[in-house]
């Protein structure tokens, strides 16, 4: 796990900070279109990096996540909700994000 620099990350990085909590990212559970993964791979960029416009990302309390996800899953236009991390009480202040190398 390492630090996060995701431009998108400002926003966790800022939650994080002002809650005195930790956020855990898991980089498998974010959805990325097959389309953008292989653009970007031939680039060697990280899709993470990039913006991601119409994204909405949502914190809910762990109890209520099958619930949120189950309506959210009832429109077409979210049916790809995902839970992509968690908030924790360990490092406070810091986005850390797990990667398929750990």
């Amino acid at each position: 796990m390492h630090d996060s620099v995701l431009a998108d990350d400002q926003i966790f990085r800022k939650i994080a900070d002002q809650s005195d909590v930790g956020i855990k990212l898991d980089t498998e559970s974010i959805p990325v279109n097959p389309e953008v993964a292989g653009v970007t791979g031939m680039l060697g960029l990280e899709p993470l990096y990039l913006a991601c416009e119409g994204r909405l990302v949502m914190f809910v309390p762990a109890k209520s996540a099958d619930a949120v996800l189950a309506a959210l899953h009832s429109s077409e236009h979210t049916e790809g909700a995902v839970v992509i991390g968690e908030v924790t009480g360990e490092m406070p202040g810091h986005v850390v994000m797990t990667t398929e190398i750990g």
